[in-house]
C-alpha cells in the first residue's frame, strides 16, 4: 500500500504552492524575491535579443531607411555593409548575453528548487521517523522512501515549471505589448 505525503494532483492549487512556501526555512524563501527579480531579468533579455533580430533583418532587407535614421547617423555608418555589420554585432553582443542570463537562471532555479525538495524530504523523514515504533512495525519502511522521494521529487518539478512559466509570462507579455 503506497502512501502519498503530498497530494500530487492539488499541486495545481495555488494554495498547496503557497503552503509548501510557507514551510519552508527563511533561508530558502529570501531565494524567492531575488530569483523572481532574476526570472524577471532573463525574459526581459530574452524580449531584447527577439528584437535584436528585427534592426538586423531591417539593414539587411531595407538599408536606406536606417542609414536615414540620426542615431546611425552619429554612429558614423554610411555604407550598407557598416550598418549589417553593426546590427549583426549588436544581435551577438545581446544573443550572447541574453544566453549567460538564461543559462544563469536556469542552474540558480534548479539549485534552488533541488535544495526546497531536499529540505522537504528532510521534514517529511523526520514527521516519518517520530512515528510509534508499532507504527514502523506495521509498515513497509522502503514505501515511505520511495513516496517521500517521488512526492518531493514532483513537488521541485513543479516549482521548477513554476519559475519557467513565470519567465515565459514576461517574454510573452514583452512582445504581444511589443506589437
Amino acid at each position: 500500500m503506497e502512501r502519498s505525503f503530498i497530494n500530487i494532483s492539488s499541486l495545481r492549487s495555488p494554495g498547496l504552492m503557497v503552503g509548501i512556501i510557507r514551510s519552508l526555512d527563511e533561508q530558502n524563501k529570501r531565494k524567492i524575491i531575488p530569483i523572481s527579480i532574476l526570472l524577471l531579468i532573463a525574459g526581459l533579455s530574452e524580449t531584447t535579443v527577439f528584437a535584436l533580430i528585427v534592426p538586423f533583418l531591417q539593414a539587411i532587407s531595407q538599408p536606406k531607411g536606417l542609414l536615414q535614421n540620426a542615431f546611425i547617423t552619429r554612429l558614423g555608418v554610411e555604407s550598407n555593409e557598416q550598418l549589417v555589420s553593426l546590427t549583426l554585432i549588436l544581435f551577438f553582443i545581446g544573443l550572447i548575453i541574453g544566453t549567460f542570463i538564461r543559462i544563469s537562471t536556469v542552474i540558480i532555479v534548479n539549485k534552488w528548487t533541488a535544495s526546497v525538495g531536499k529540505e522537504l524530504s528532510t521534514k517529511i523523514l523526520r514527521i516519518l521517523l517520530n512515528e510509534k515504533y508499532e507504527y514502523h512495525i506495521n509498515n513497509n519502511s522502503a514505501d515511505f522512501i520511495y513516496t517521500i522521494a517521488t512526492d518531493t521529487n514532483t513537488v521541485s518539478r513543479c516549482l521548477r515549471a513554476l519559475c519557467n512559466s513565470l519567465s515565459n509570462t514576461v517574454v510573452s507579455s514583452s512582445i504581444l505589448l511589443g506589437l
